[in-house]
C-alpha cells in the first residue's frame, strides 16, 4: 500500500464518529459527547487540543462550511460553530454555539453542497438547506428504503447511499439513476472523483452509470476527505493520512 505512513493519535474516550478539516484544525466528534479541535504535527506524529467542547447529546456527524462548524447530534438537531468566536467548554454555556437546522431524526450524515448543506437521516430522507441560512429548505429527496448514510454534490448533482448498499444518482428531487451493491457504502468527494468507502474497501464511482472501480486500498475505519487525501481512524483512534493520487487500482490475481 502506498501512503505517508504519518500517524497522529485523537483524546477521545470513546468511538469518534467523524472527523473534518476545518482552516488550521482538526475538528473530531466522538461518543464521549466532545467535539475537539486538534492542531495536528503529522511529522511529529503528534496531536495537541486547541479547543474541547462538551456536548449533552451524541454527536453524531459534522461538515466545515463558511467558516463554521457545523455538527448534528442524536436528537436531529444540527449546531453552528463560528470558529471566529471559539472557545472551549459546555456547549449551552458558549457564545460561539447557535442552532442551525434540524430533522425529525437522528441525521446520519453532512457534506457541503453548492451554495448548500446536505444532510441525511436515519428516516431515509435527504435535505438540501440554503447556506449559510441553514433554515431554508431547497429540497427534500425521498426514494431511499433503508437509513442513509451519505449524500454529497458531484458536478451538480446529488449522489446518495444508504445501509442496504443502494447508491442513487438525482436529478434534482427526482431520481436518475440507481444501482444495488452488496454492502452498506459511504461516499465521498475526493481526488476530484465519487469515492465510496465499504467494510470491504474503496472504490471510485463513475458518476454517469454507477459502476465502481476498485482501488488497492484496504478498509481501516471510520474515513474522511481533504483535497486527495484520504483520512482513516481505527478503534486505536490513530489517524492515517493516504494520498489518493498515489493509489493504484486493484487487479484480479
Amino acid at each position: 500500500m502506498k501512503d505517508n505512513k504519518r500517524i497522529a493519535s485523537l483524546e477521545h474516550t470513546d468511538i469518534v464518529r467523524g472527523i473534518v478539516k476545518a482552516g488550521n484544525y482538526w475538528v473530531s466528534i466522538g461518543d464521549d459527547k466532545t467535539i475537539k479541535f486538534h492542531s495536528l504535527n503529522w511529522e511529529a506524529s503528534q496531536s495537541v487540543i486547541a479547543y474541547n467542547l462538551t456536548h449533552g447529546k451524541k454527536p453524531t456527524s459534522l461538515v466545515f462550511l463558511h467558516n463554521l462548524i457545523v455538527f448534528a447530534d442524536k436528537t436531529g438537531e444540527a449546531w453552528k460553530i463560528d470558529l471566529a468566536r471559539l472557545s472551549s467548554g459546555r456547549t449551552k454555556e458558549l457564545d460561539c454555539i447557535a442552532f442551525a437546522m434540524g430533522h425529525q431524526s437522528t441525521i446520519t450524515y453532512m457534506a457541503k453542497g453548492e451554495n448548500s448543506l446536505i444532510t441525511a437521516d436515519k428516516d431515509n430522507k435527504i435535505k438540501i438547506s440554503e447556506s449559510p441560512q441553514f433554515y431554508e429548505v431547497r429540497s427534500v429527496l425521498l426514494g431511499h428504503n433503508f437509513t442513509v448514510l451519505s449524500a454529497i454534490e458531484y458536478e451538480g448533482k446529488i449522489y446518495s447511499s444508504d445501509e442496504s448498499g443502494c447508491i442513487k444518482k438525482w436529478n434534482g428531487t427526482e431520481e436518475e439513476a440507481s444501482i444495488q451493491t452488496m454492502e452498506a457504502v459511504q461516499l465521498f468527494v475526493a481526488n476530484n472523483r465519487i469515492l465510496g468507502a465499504s467494510k470491504s474497501g474503496y472504490f471510485y464511482v463513475n458518476p454517469r452509470n454507477l459502476q465502481s472501480l476498485p482501488i488497492a486500498l484496504e478498509p481501516f475505519g471510520i474515513a474522511a476527505v481533504w483535497e486527495n487525501y484520504l483520512y482513516q481512524i481505527d478503534s486505536e483512534l490513530s489517524i492515517r493520512q493516504i494520498d489518493l493520487r498515489l493509489q493504484g487500482h486493484k487487479t484480479d490475481n
